[in-house]
C-alpha cells in the first residue's frame, strides 16, 4: 500500500505533506471505526519512513526494506494488538524495552498499535511516559475505534488525523472497480455499509446476505401490518442467529426501514434493494407513513443491549418489541 492509494484525501495530504518536509510526528492517532484504513495507511507510513527510495507518492515497492515489509518480517516494524479484549500493561512493557535499542536495518523503528483505545489504565500511564520522552528513532502508530477512550494525556501528546466515512458514490465505483459488485447492487453495498470500505467488503463477500436480507424485510413488512404474533414468531426464527448475523440484521432492518419511508415518498432511485425489490414495496406500504425518528430510535436500545453482550435471545425479543411500539 503507497500513501497515494489511500482512499482518505485529508489524510493522503497530511501525511504526504509530513514526508515531503521531513516534519514527522514521534506519534500519529488514527481515529475512526475500523475499516476506514487506518492500518492501511499505518503500513503505508511505515514502509514510506523505511523504504530505501522514497517517492513523493510513498514507498518504492521494491527495495528490500518494502518486500520485507510486505512479507510481514521487517525488524523495524512492531506490530501490537489486543491480547483478548485489551492492550495490557505486560504489552507495553515490552514494546518500551524493545524501543531502547537502535533500528536494525532503517533510519526508524515503526510502531503500528492496532486497538489503542482498549489499553489499560496502567498501560496508558506506561505509555505516557514513552510519548512524554519519546525515543529519537521512533514513530508510533496509534489505532483507535473510540479515541475518547484514551486518556486525554495519550492524546494530546500524538497528531490527531481521522478517518471518515466515503461518499456512498464513491464507494460503489470502488465496489466495481474491485470487482465486488456492480451498478444498484454496489450502491445498495455502499448505502448498507455507511461508507465503510472495509464493512462493504465484508458485505459483498457475505454467503448468506441476499437471503438475510430478504428475511429482515419480509419480518419487517408482516410486523408493519400490526401482527404481534408474527413478529414473536420472527423474533423466534432469529434464535439460530449468532450475535454477528443479529448486528447485521439491526442494519439490514434500520437501512430496509430508511428505504421504506424514502420509496413511498417518492425516492425510488434512492432506495434499490437487489435482493428484495417485492419485500420492498410490501414495507412501504405498511411502514411509509410512519415517522422516521420514532422508527430509528426504536433501533437505538436492542443495539445497547447487543453492545453491551446482553443474551442475543433478549436482544431479538426487545427489536421485535421495539419496532412494534415504533408502529404504533
Amino acid at each position: 500500500m503507497r500513501l497515494d492509494h489511500l482512499r482518505q484525501p485529508p489524510v493522503r495530504r497530511i501525511l504526504s505533506r509530513a514526508l515531503a518536509t521531513g516534519r514527522i510526528a514521534h506519534a500519529y492517532l488514527f481515529a475512526g471505526e475500523p475499516g476506514l484504513g487506518q492500518e492501511e495507511a499505518a503500513r503505508a507510513m511505515a514502509a514510506a519512513l523505511l523504504c530505501a527510495e522514497p517517492d513523493e507518492g510513498g514507498a518504492c515497492g521494491r527495495c528490500p526494506s518494502c518486500r520485507k515489509l510486505a512479507g510481514g518480517n521487517h525488524p523495524d516494524v512492531l506490530w501490537m494488538e489486543p491480547e483478548g479484549s485489551s492492550l495490557k500493561t505486560s504489552q507495553v512493557a515490552d514494546l518500551i524495552r524493545e524501543l531502547r535499542y537502535r533500528p536494525v536495518e532503517g533510519r526508524v523503528r515503526c510502531v503500528l498499535m492496532a486497538g489503542a483505545d482498549t489499553m489499560t489504565m496502567e498501560a496508558a500511564n506506561r505509555l505516557l511516559k514513552t510519548l512524554e520522552e519519546p525515543p529519537s528513532e521512533a514513530v508510533l502508530f496509534l489505532l483507535a475505534a473510540d479515541e475518547e477512550r484514551l486518556p486525554e494525556t495519550i492524546r494530546s501528546r500524538c497528531q490527531r488525523v481521522v478517518f471518515r466515512p466515503l461518499p456512498a458514490a464513491d464507494l460503489a465505483r470502488d465496489l466495481e472497480d474491485q470487482g465486488l459488485a456492480s451498478g444498484d447492487r454496489a450502491v445498495w453495498l455502499a448505502r448498507l455499509a455507511r461508507g465503510n470500505p472495509g464493512r462493504a467488503r465484508l458485505l459483498a463477500e457475505h454467503a448468506h446476505l441476499d437471503d438475510l436480507s430478504a428475511r429482515v424485510v419480509d419480518d419487517l413488512a408482516r410486523m408493519g401490518q400490526g401482527d404481534l404474533p408474527a413478529a414473536l414468531e420472527a423474533a423466534e426464527q432469529w434464535a439460530a442467529l449468532d450475535p454477528a448475523d443479529l448486528a447485521l440484521a439491526l442494519d439490514l432492518g434500520e437501512r430496509a426501514l430508511v428505504d421504506a419511508w424514502l420509496l413511498a415518498h417518492g425516492f425510488s432511485q434512492d432506495a434499490a434493494w437487489p435482493a428484495a425489490d417485492q419485500g420492498m414495496e410490501a414495507l412501504a406500504a405498511a411502514w411509509g407513513r410512519t415517522d422516521p425518528e420514532r422508527v430509528l430510535t426504536a433501533f437505538a436500545r436492542p443495539r445497547r443491549r447487543l453492545d453491551a453482550r446482553v443474551a442475543p435471545w433478549a436482544a431479538r425479543d426487545v427489536v421485535f418489541l421495539e419496532r412494534q411500539q415504533a408502529r404504533r
